[in-house]
């Protein structure tokens, strides 16, 4: 299995503006529906005892995982994106700030070159969202924990699964949510893979009797 470096931003003072205010992407018409299952969702209250976090916490994670569904049809399943391996429609989901270091690790966050495949369709992809909220009882960040992979089909008919898988540091920016940091790690293996699930451990084996100590 081959695997990307991951990466993280340390988030900067400063301006919280993002790369575009303007979320739709112009996602073409053949990329697949996606969503995540949003598995669990953390609060982390800033004031003790504030009940309208948990109130609210649900919204909140459903709208942070939208993002990041968004994010991932840009860099992963938009065929007009990965056919020519240009992603300039997935910087809009990041700060500026974090710019720069996302389109040095444009490799680990995108499906990057698939100019040989015929079809990318989404797998069974999971989130599990921590929010910290301000003493208003408002979101002030989100960590989403990611596991997502595609399946993709050569034109030979050969199959790689891609599993993206990390976290993601995101705040609110007016509607929507943007990235700051991130941690990702992407790896592929030949075949149909479920995404996620450990990798068999190594059999053990006894030592031969020329092998073992005398």
């Amino acid at each position: 299995m081959a695997g990307a470096v991951a990466y993280i931003l340390l988030r900067s003072g400063g301006g919280g503006t993002t790369a575009s205010e303007n979320r739709d992407h112009g996602i073409s018409m053949e990329t697949p529906d996606f969503s995540f299952e949003v598995r669990k969702v953390v609060v982390v209250p800033t004031v003790p005892g504030d009940k309208t976090a948990k109130t609210d916490s649900d919204a909140i994670a459903q709208a942070v995982s939208e993002d990041l569904a968004s994010f991932y049809k840009t860099a992963y399943l938009d065929p007009n994106n990965w056919s020519t391996g240009k992603y300039d429609t997935s910087w809009a989901f990041f700060e500026k700030t974090a710019l720069a270091a996302a389109k040095a690790n444009s490799d680990s966050l995108t499906l990057g070159d698939g100019s040989a495949y015929e079809t990318v369709t989404p797998k069974p992809s999971t989130t599990t969202v921590k929010i910290l909220m301000g003493p208003e009882g408002k979101p002030d960040t989100a960590a989403a924990q990611v596991t997502f992979g595609v399946l993709a089909t050569e034109k030979s008919g050969a199959q790689t699964t891609v599993a993206s898988m990390g976290q993601y540091f995101l705040k609110p920016t007016g509607k929507n949510w943007t990235i700051y940091a991130f941690k990702i790690k992407k790896s592929s293996e030949a075949g149909d893979q479920v995404v996620g699930s450990p990798s068999p451990a190594p059999k053990k084996t006894k030592p031969s009797p020329e092998s073992s100590p005398s």
